[in-house]
């Protein structure tokens, strides 16, 4: 199943290359901001979700056609709510990194609540989060980091990266920054706890 895209209001900064990555994607839904780069996309979404306080009337107007869910729950980030009302294996988020340093952690610990299924993608760079084992394609040379989320992780072992870990602990004073993939596919498994994964385009 092709996962469901998501634009966010984060920060967007080549509209044309994610325009042409999110088209190929049968779902679109705006995440209230993120109705403002669809409409600089041209790209209609068949769902608009959120407290609408930066998706303006005016703009939320112009898509008078397509179906509004008006989500005013303050405890919860537009986002976290968004993946709630469509449920799906898979997101792919647009826009859900930066602007705003809060939205964006709260954004990567969302990452956590939905490991292997949830995923971030930018001009740069992928980011999901596992927490058993990950069998990823890739590109020879690719800059990957892991990064625990929950406290430590333990039981890291990788194959395919230019530096492996074995058996290893990560934790808030070990990381794995700026490893590089040696080969078109990696192997990572985690015995306990879980990893931020972030792999350079």
């Amino acid at each position: 199943m092709k996962p469901i895209a998501l634009v966010a209001n984060g920060e967007i900064e080549n509209l044309d290359l994610i325009a042409s990555i999110i088209r190929k994607y049968p779902r679109v839904i705006a995440v209230d901001g993120g109705l403002g780069y669809c409409d600089l996309m041209g790209i209609t979404p068949e769902l608009i979700i959120g407290d609408f306080d930066s998706a303006s009337k005016a703009l939320r107007e112009k898509y008078i056609q397509v179906k509004q869910i008006h989500t005013p729950d303050p405890q919860k980030t537009d986002l976290e709510k968004a993946l709630e009302l469509v449920p799906s294996q898979k997101w792919q988020v647009f826009g859900a990194l930066g602007k705003r340093t809060d939205h964006t952690l709260t954004n990567i610990y969302l990452l956590a609540r939905y490991p292997g299924r949830l995923f971030f993608e930018t001009e740069h760079e992928r980011l999901f989060v596992i927490d058993r084992e990950c069998s990823l394609s890739c590109n020879e040379g690719q800059i990957l980091s892991l990064i625990p989320v929950s406290g430590e992780a333990k039981g890291v072992t990788t194959s395919g990266l230019k530096w492996e870990l074995k058996n290893a602990t990560l934790s808030k004073t070990f990381v794995s920054i700026s490893n590089i993939t040696t080969h078109d596919r990696i192997e990572i498994t985690c015995e306990s706890g879980d990893l931020l994964l972030c792999l350079n385009k």
